[in-house]
């Protein structure tokens, strides 16, 4: 029997220093763990680090649609912030959404049974982090909610996690700039997408 192809999505927290030129690299962060976790499932990773959703867009058809994934999980959305107020990179939440909306669209239109999970980024208030982000995080986080919604997908939110988290971790336990799970962060990210995907 055919294993069923997980695909994770995404940027720099998905990517995790992975080896670009080995097709099977999964790097260092949560999409390796699910793997050593479940050696019976077929994982891939494509996430590329700093990529916004209008990037993973423009390589949609090569690292998603060619894959032909029975599950994905698309994590995007942190560097749309990010970018925007540290080098002016263009944003807007409606353009956000409109990109987003045509990633799940290829995605059903390919192959309508593929199962697909939105994750909603976090960020957490020590590193990278500045005031001048939150309206704009908390748009994008609110944007995934309602796409998952809208399409009937699973939906992950991170935010959520990590705050809870950080009840019992500090941020720096937890991230090593806001941005970026340290070890402990990947675990908890890992079991979370266990239980959303059930595997």
């Amino acid at each position: 029997m055919k294993k069923r192809v997980y695909l994770f999505q995404g940027d720099s927290i998905t990517d995790c220093n992975r080896d670009r030129s080995q097709q099977d690299s999964l790097g260092d962060g949560y999409v390796s763990i699910l793997q050593s976790r479940h050696p019976e499932l077929k994982i891939i990773n494509r996430g590329i680090s700093g990529d916004r959703v209008n990037e993973l867009l423009e390589r949609w058809q090569i690292d998603a649609l060619n894959l032909k994934p029975s599950v994905i999980s698309i994590y995007i959305g942190i560097n749309d912030v990010w970018h925007h107020h540290e080098w002016g990179k263009p944003y807007a939440i409606e353009s956000f959404v409109e990109m987003y909306q045509q990633l799940i669209d290829q995605i059903k239109k390919q192959d309508p049974s593929t199962t697909i999970c939105l994750i909603s980024p976090f960020v957490l208030k020590i590193g990278h982090y500045k005031d001048v982000w939150q309206k704009d995080i908390d748009d994008i986080i609110e944007a995934v909610k309602t796409l998952s919604k809208r399409n009937k997908t699973l939906y992950l939110s991170l935010s959520d996690l990590f705050k809870l988290a950080n009840q019992t971790y500090s941020a720096e336990d937890l991230t090593w700039d806001g941005v970026h799970p340290k070890p402990l962060g990947h675990e908890l990210i890992a079991s979370a997408i266990e239980k959303v995907l059930k595997i």
